[in-house]
């Protein structure tokens, strides 16, 4: 009960935000097109993230700002970040990709009118678009993006939101965004067929097709840290085993215990019959450690159940690895389930086949881009009356690991070059041309 009344109130304040940010957006955009200013101009690129408190709390959103700052970086371009109040210096893995310095201009208490004058001074504006535009965690953090990308078109910037899905059942206030008075120069950029045609149907036409920027990500192979996962891999491997990697988490099935506790219920017991029945291991890979929706919260009890009867069939790979570790750990592994968009992105770019448990309808145009079976969705909400499900689909991916795995090989390398277009001008690094 509780619960249900504090997302009434946040789903009132967030209509509120709407409100304003649509009033707000309408006087700022119509003196864009009136003054331009393009005269100031002194920086290169202002890249905004989609998650400015924990900025690279999600491993997902780590991949895509890194692969976005190393590219543009290669290309010679200086790069800026924008960054919540908390953030006086940037997190050392987007430094070592190319950052130059935090803007702390970005919150989603600041209003557009404090954002606009900084926006003014960039070449370029690149806005992560990720699964924040079909409004279902915030319709006002989908309009802001939206509007910051337009005020920065009509005031002369070159401006991007880099791929993003977008869900079945977009939030109500979207569909009040007058997108017929959005400056048509905005690239806002859909990472697979089935988001691009939600998104054209809302909108009348607007998007183009890319793949989600984190394909560009280059794993981090040689990283002192990940020796010994290498090394159990490896002998797992020498012992003739099929390597499973295996991720479920709280959003999944959120604000219901009681389904969730069946989805790891059903975990448990598929993953104990296969590693009995067949000569299979698991590597439980976490993919987000936010309190609030850590991966560790629903693995951890799967985990502890195989462990302690097949000691040396499973492994735990935390989320405080970077993003391009946690890509190099799913290299390590024949096939992967996961409920993580990222973990299955990170997966694929290495080249192994993914099975999904679905949310938010998300998963099925990236399944769509590789040509993948649909019987590769797994619904979690099965799982409380039909455990058994589960079992059959990693036992079915298992058996078809060799044939997914060439309908991977076939269309990876034009994946990649459609998740560059989200970067126009950026290059590809050697090995993305291979």
């Amino acid at each position: 009960m509780i619960e249900a009344l504090r997302r009434l109130v946040r789903a009132g304040r967030d209509r509120r935000q709407v409100a304003a940010l649509k009033r707000e957006w309408h006087r700022i955009s119509s003196d864009a097109v009136a003054h331009p200013e393009l005269h100031l101009i002194v920086n290169d690129v202002l890249l905004i993230p989609p998650e400015p408190i924990s900025l690279i709390g999600s491993k997902g959103d780590e991949a895509m700002l890194i692969s976005v700052i190393s590219h543009l970086k290669s290309s010679g371009r200086n790069i800026d970040v924008a960054v919540g109040e908390a953030w006086s210096s940037l997190p050392e893995s987007l430094i070592a990709a190319g950052a130059n310095a935090p803007l702390q201009i970005w919150d989603y208490k600041i209003e557009l009118g404090t954002v606009v004058p900084h926006l003014k001074k960039y070449k370029e504006v690149i806005l992560i678009g990720a699964d924040v535009m079909d409004g279902y965690y915030s319709a006002s953090k989908s309009y802001r993006f939206l509007m910051i990308a337009d005020i920065a078109t009509k005031l002369g910037r070159s401006a991007t939101i880099t791929g993003f899905s977008f869900n079945t059942n977009p939030a109500a206030a979207l569909r009040d965004i007058p997108f017929s008075e959005f400056a048509r120069q905005t690239r806002l950029c859909l990472r697979d067929p089935i988001s691009l045609d939600r998104f054209r149907k809302l909108t009348n036409g607007l998007g183009t097709l890319t793949a989600d920027v984190a394909f560009l990500l280059q794993p981090e192979t040689n990283s002192p840290r990940l020796s010994d996962i290498q090394s159990w891999a490896a002998a797992r491997r020498e012992a003739g085993q099929f390597v499973l990697g295996f991720n479920i988490h709280p959003a999944l099935l959120p604000n219901d215990e009681a389904a969730m506790g069946a989805l790891i219920d059903a975990s448990s017991s598929a993953l104990l019959n296969i590693v009995e029945r067949q000569n299979v291991s698991v590597i439980f890979i976490s993919h987000d450690a936010r309190a609030t929706s850590s991966d560790s919260l629903a693995m951890q009890p799967v985990y502890d159940k195989i462990r302690s009867k097949f000691p040396d069939r499973a492994c735990f790979i935390t989320a405080d690895h970077s993003a391009a570790e946690l890509k190099a750990v799913a290299g390590l592994t024949d096939a992967v389930f996961t409920g993580r968009m990222h973990l299955s992105i990170a997966a694929l770019g290495m080249g192994v086949p993914v099975a999904w448990a679905t949310y938010q309808g998300k998963f099925e145009g990236l399944a769509q881009h590789f040509g993948l079976p649909a019987w590769l969705l797994f619904d979690p909400a099965e799982a409380r009356l039909e455990p058994h499900k589960l079992q059959v689909l990693l036992e079915r991916m298992i058996a078809s690991q060799a044939d997914l795995r060439g309908d991977v090989a076939n269309r990876l390398r034009d994946i990649k070059l459609l998740a560059s277009t989200n970067l126009p001008g950026a290059m590809m690094h050697s090995g993305d041309r291979e």
